[in-house]
Order: C-alpha cells, then structure tokens, then sequence
C-alpha cells in the first residue's frame, strides 16, 4: 500500500523553496514521516497553527520550518511526542 506522501514527485527542497504554504501532505514529505507522526507533531505545544485558506488547511512554510529548527539533539523531538 502506498502513502500519500509517495504519490508526490516534488523534490523535498523544490516544495519548501517554491511554496509560501505547505499543506499536510507536503510536510510529511518535507520531513518523511507518517500521517500518524504528522497527527502527532500537530498537537505538539509551538506547532504551528494551520490556516483554512481552502479547503485543505495550510501551514505557512517558514513558520514550520522555524518550529522545526528548535529540536537538536539536547531536545529531540521523538522524546515529545514519545516515539522512538
């Protein structure tokens, strides 16, 4: 069975370098995760908040990015979110 995030032959960095908004199946394709993680990764305190511009909701692209940014290996994120 294949994943959303399959059908997208964009490039990782092509959708972040062209898109001001990124929707969801974007972003699990920006950082190869699942719908189960990306659920996850919303409910996280800082995620941020989608926009309902259409039908779909949008997440601007930097903004994610930035929230993206704040883990390292000091403050992983797989340790909020309780994956490993």
């Amino acid at each position: 069975m294949t994943n959303k995030t399959d059908r997208i032959s964009t490039p990782s960095n092509v959708i972040i370098r062209d898109n001001f908004f990124v929707n969801s199946v974007q972003i699990m394709k920006i950082f190869g995760i699942t719908r189960g993680t990306f659920d996850k990764w919303k409910k996280t305190e800082g995620f941020p908040k989608k926009l309902c511009l259409s039908k779909r909701p949008l997440w601007v692209t930097k903004d994610v990015l930035k929230w993206a940014m704040k883990f390292d290996e000091k403050n992983p994120l797989w340790e909020l979110i309780g994956e490993e």
